[in-house]
């Protein structure tokens, strides 16, 4: 791909997240010099080595970061939206899943476009609290336009039709769900690469203090005075960017249905 046909896109979900993977692992595993040091090397070949190194980096994290989302979200219980259980315990829970890798689930979406859809029918209060602007009126809108414009029924096909069909309607568009879209996936590859430092420097810490062998390998950070304060600043990020997924998720699931109601009302009065 020419560097002039990447989108801020690439840049913030991709290249990003992948120099600062790179970074990272450089800091925490000794892979020798990397080719970019060399102060003979022209400004222009580092960065075309940065942008290329960064970009096939960060599509690997964006793979492994998505089902790795899934995969934690499958395995830890859930927790309820806080109005729908207000016990201490609860509460406390529903907080440290929003601190881990985990997304507001896309697949939602999905219950409001069921065969038979009426708000009596949605799956507890926590739909109506987190989605109080999804009324029976614009599910029933989105229906009559989207049978009117793809000539089919949304009842009569899979769960996720709709949603996939508002994923194309959407894409690449200057709504506020394409933003939140771009910002959710950035901080989950964020999220990503530090959980996976973290984890490896903790490994790392505790090899060192309890004198472990690890295979007569030197780790540079580890030799510092102050090496808990990589620890701690890791964790800290890790935290801090599974935060802002799950805030960022939650607000692309919100106008994934807001958008695309807009955008099919405005082309049906063209």
């Amino acid at each position: 791909m020419p560097i002039q046909q990447l989108r801020l896109y690439d840049f913030l979900v991709d290249i990003f997240p992948g120099l600062i993977g790179i970074y990272l692992m450089s800091l925490l595993v000794p892979i020798g010099e990397l080719p970019f040091s060399d102060p003979s090397a022209s400004g222009v070949l580092i960065a075309v080595i940065l942008i290329g190194a960064g970009y096939l980096n960060g599509r690997l994290i964006h793979s492994i970061s998505g089902s790795s989302s899934r995969l934690i979200d499958s395995i830890m219980p859930v927790a309820k939206y806080p109005p729908d259980d207000y016990s201490m315990r609860n509460r406390v829970w529903y907080e440290i899943r929003k601190s881990l890798p985990i997304e507001d689930d896309e697949k939602i979406i999905d219950d409001f476009f069921a065969e038979g859809w009426a708000p009596e029918r949605v799956s507890g209060p926590t739909l109506r609290v987190r989605y109080p602007y999804v009324d029976f009126e614009v599910i029933q809108g989105i229906k009559n336009r989207f049978k009117q414009r793809y000539d089919f029924d949304p009842e009569n096909t899979e769960e996720r039709t709709v949603r996939h069909f508002a994923y194309s309607e959407l894409y690449d568009s200057q709504s506020l769900y394409e933003r939140y879209n771009i910002l959710a996936t950035f901080f989950r590859n964020i999220a990503f690469t530090f959980w996976a430092s973290s984890i490896i420097s903790i490994i790392q810490y505790i090899l060192f203090v309890f004198e472990i062998p690890s295979g007569g390998i030197s780790i540079p950070w580890l030799q510092e005075n102050n090496s808990w304060i990589l620890l701690i600043s890791l964790f800290a990020v890790s935290i801090i960017s599974s935060r802002q997924l799950f805030e960022f998720s939650f607000r692309r699931n919100r106008h994934l249905v807001i958008d695309f109601y807009n955008t099919i009302t405005d082309s049906e009065s063209e």
